[in-house]
């Protein structure tokens, strides 16, 4: 998934706090959100004077624009971590943790870079279908789907190509 369509899939999913959610589209969005926000602090630095920077802290306090962008994406990560959970076959509960000072963090953290189920678990299908199990240790010259009669096969004639080389 890429950053673009990871950033729609978490705006159209705003209030689904069900199914699952790559880890892709978790840390897009992330990774937006913090983008947004260094973008708008250097806007205020940079762009305003610096008198006016001094009234925007008290402008935010009582802007319900400033509350309702604030609320939209707090309850948009929260419900992306959600789904990020599910994805781990964790239940959304775990997002709780997040409460306990930098223990809470950490233990998210960790859930949160995990790689979710390749098949179904118990909050549905991964995006996108299921996806096939490899092994984090598969050779790359050796096909998986080769059986024990084939491999045996091709070690012979590779013997029997050597050993002929060598004789003659």
């Amino acid at each position: 998934m890429g950053f673009l369509r990871a950033i729609a899939s978490a705006f159209v999913n705003v209030v689904n706090f069900g199914g699952r959610a790559t880890r892709a589209e978790f840390w897009y969005f992330q990774l937006f959100i913090y983008a947004l926000t260094i973008g708008g602090v250097l806007f205020v630095i940079f762009a305003l004077q610096p008198e006016q920077i001094a009234l925007l802290g008290a402008a935010t306090d009582d802007n319900p624009w400033y509350f309702g962008v604030s609320v939209f994406l707090w309850i948009q990560s929260w419900s992306l971590l959600v789904r990020r959970l599910h994805d781990t076959d964790r239940s959304g509960f775990w997002s709780l943790i997040g409460f306990v000072p930098i223990i809470g963090l950490l233990v998210l953290l960790v859930f949160a870079v995990q790689p979710g189920d390749r098949g179904n678990n118990r909050f549905g299908p991964p995006r996108g279908g299921a996806r096939p199990a490899r092994s984090r240790f598969a050779r790359p010259d050796v096909t998986p789907g080769k059986t024990e009669e084939d491999r045996k096969a091709e070690v012979r004639a590779l013997y029997q190509a050597r050993v002929k080389c060598l004789t003659n």
